[in-house]
């Protein structure tokens, strides 16, 4: 049996749908995971950015 996901689909849906309407990065930590939702390179960009070890990095 396999382990359940971190974030159901839905979820994934509603952050990433967002994330483009915002052209904005949002950020979730589930289970010591940070997750990031990049709604694309047109997005503008913030001045500062802070480099996280940890995480996985999802592109719109």
């Amino acid at each position: 049996m396999t382990a359940p996901a971190a974030i159901k689909q839905s979820d994934l849906n509603r952050l990433a749908n967002v994330a483009k309407a915002n052209a904005m990065t949002i950020e979730v930590e589930v289970g010591g995971k940070l997750y990031r939702f990049i709604p694309g390179i047109h997005a503008p960009r913030l001045q500062e950015e802070e480099t996280v070890d940890r995480g996985k990095n999802i592109c719109l």
